[in-house]
């Protein structure tokens, strides 16, 4: 443990600014991982046509699989500003943090929003569909960013965090998980998705993004990199059938998302909280953010890089079958 905490000392202060508003989901590396699993899987079949026919020379699933988090940083090219003109919400589209002590998610419950992942998750496969008007597209998200954000929003709804929420509240003197739900606003603080739990000098949601990928890629292909782990994960982990959603598929996202919440109740199993501080928050308002400093339980990271494995397989197995869902093969 002692060696982590040395490894993420190292990050330095940026660290400190991942948040909500700016969390990456995974990092470049875990999102291109599950770009190049869903191309695998969809090579040869119309969906991969017409990905190819909104994509631009050069790019893959797994080139643009990042474009929704770059886009964070500012545009850089026509379509992007005007995705960010038209979508100043964006960042809030990458995660919602509803209760992790839930059974499933529903639209309405403490943490759920219209701009939350699974809503825009569910406009972009109606957008890619064909079925989405001014109404239901108020932000006029284009068919090519649609996909654009359909490859990038299949990794962030295999993060634990990206889904599940975390609350926190004083019981009996300490800081405590609490199921919000019946209780009253302001009895008790959100974790921000793991972005205000701080061990060293950062926090567990990077560690899940970040390190916790970075570590299972040199654990199971010898060197971090996206292709060598994207060729292991395609040789030693196979499909299960409790992968497949059921229903239509716009009704996916909110399946997946509640397929997510027990690994975001156990990333969070034995967690030691330390008592509580109010720091400047470094995405304002409010000026203010509650944190907790966090102590793992043994043997932690070893079953995070085994979770790892199988949510970015079960994210690149779970894009292609909603591609060829969205582009079936002619009959």
């Amino acid at each position: 443990m002692n060696r982590f905490f040395s490894r993420i000392a190292l990050l330095g202060v940026a660290a400190l600014c991942v948040c909500p508003a700016i969390a990456w989901g995974w990092g470049s590396e875990g999102h291109e991982t599950i770009g190049m699993l869903a191309e695998r899987q969809i090579a040869g079949t119309r969906a991969a046509a017409e990905v190819r026919k909104l994509l631009r020379f050069g790019e893959t699933l797994a080139v643009v699989s990042t474009w929704a988090d770059r886009v964070k940083r500012g545009g850089f090219d026509a379509e992007s500003d005007d995705f960010i003109l038209r979508n100043p919400a964006h960042p809030s589209y990458h995660y919602t943090d509803i209760p992790f002590q839930v059974a499933d998610y529903r639209a309405g419950m403490v943490g759920a929003r219209p701009s939350d992942l699974v809503h825009l998750y569910e406009r972009c496969i109606a957008i890619l569909r064909g079925r989405s008007d001014a109404k239901s597209n108020p932000t006029a998200i284009t068919p090519r960013v649609a996909l654009l954000l359909v490859a990038h929003f299949a990794g962030d709804i295999e993060q634990p965090f990206h889904v599940g929420g975390g609350y926190i509240a004083e019981v009996e003197g300490a800081p405590r998980f609490v199921d919000p739900r019946g209780r009253p606003r302001g009895s008790y603080r959100s974790d921000i998705g793991a972005n205000a739990l701080m061990i060293g000098a950062g926090n567990l949601h990077y560690y899940w993004d970040i390190l916790a990928v970075q570590r299972a890629m040199v654990r199971r292909s010898g060197a971090p990199g996206a292709r060598a782990y994207a060729d292991w994960i395609a040789a030693n982990i196979k499909p299960q059938a409790a992968w497949d959603a059921k229903g239509d598929a716009s009704s996916w996202p909110a399946q997946w998302a509640g397929s997510v919440l027990p690994l975001a109740r156990e990333a969070r199993a034995g967690l030691q909280l330390g008592p509580r501080v109010e720091v400047p928050n470094p995405s304002p308002p409010p000026i203010y953010r509650s944190e907790w400093t966090v102590a793992l339980p043994p043997d932690y990271e070893r079953r995070a890089i085994d979770a790892v494995d199988l949510q970015l397989a079960r994210g690149g197995y779970r894009l292609a079958r909603l591609l060829q869902d969205i582009w079936p093969e002619a009959r």
